[in-house]
Formats: C-alpha cells, structure tokens, sequence
C-alpha cells in the first residue's frame, strides 16, 4: 500500500510505501453519518433527521527504517511539525486508490522503536471518501 499526503497548497509527501521497503499497517479507515434525534413530546420514538454530514477517521502506521538515531529523530520531528494541516489522503494498492478530500491531519504517535526502525502512527479526521 502506498499512503501519500497532499497538504493543502503544499508538495505530495508519500508517508509510506510498501513497495520501499516501509511497512504499512492501516488500523482504521471509516465513518459515519452525522444525525440530529429529537424527542417528541409525547411520541413513542425521536425524530431523527440526517444532517448530510459524514464524519469518519482514517489511521495507520508506517515503519521505516533510518540511517541513525540522529536521522530517526529529525524524521520524527519532520512528521510531528505537520500535526493541524489540512489536505487530501490517497491509499493506494495497486490501480486502486481511495481519495480523502478535506482531511486533517490529527494525530502523529511514535508507535515503536526497534534500533534505527522507527514506527510512527498517523490519524487524520476524513469527511469524503472517494
């Protein structure tokens, strides 16, 4: 699986790619629809009424191997400074892809350390998923 990263006037960044030898694991990837329930007085059932909205969470990790310590590191902290962006998510296996437009960046998390073996999970806020 290939995981690239387009932030929102900004340059793709692939975040990983098992085709490099980077091992990518997803541990998510869904939504739901966003509803408004309403009591009704002295009805038996809410009223309950679609917004339009769809909120869902895409997450996965990428381990990577680095030349050092030294160069982990600045990895990290790299990936960390671009926590808050805003952009477009594309998974892709294959000649299939799926597209998630209006993401947000949410979480960046050191997964594990094993020597220069980093593993760093990431998850975004998805609205459309394509």
């Amino acid at each position: 699986m290939k995981v690239t990263w387009t932030p929102n006037a900004g340059v793709p960044v692939v975040l990983g790619d098992d085709s490099l030898k980077q091992t990518v694991v997803m541990d998510s990837l869904g939504g739901g629809a966003v509803e408004q329930v309403v009591p009704l007085f002295r009805a038996t059932n809410a009223a309950r009424y679609s917004r339009g909205n769809v909120a869902g969470e895409a997450g996965f990790s990428v381990a990577r191997s680095h030349a050092n310590l030294a160069a982990a590191l600045t990895y990290w902290k790299g990936e960390y400074g671009r926590l808050g962006t805003k952009g477009t998510l594309v998974l892709t296996e294959g000649v299939t892809s799926v597209t998630c437009s209006n993401a947000v960046l949410k979480a960046v998390v050191l997964a594990g350390v094993t020597g220069t073996r980093w593993a760093i999970r990431y998850g975004f806020g998805v609205g459309t998923m394509v």
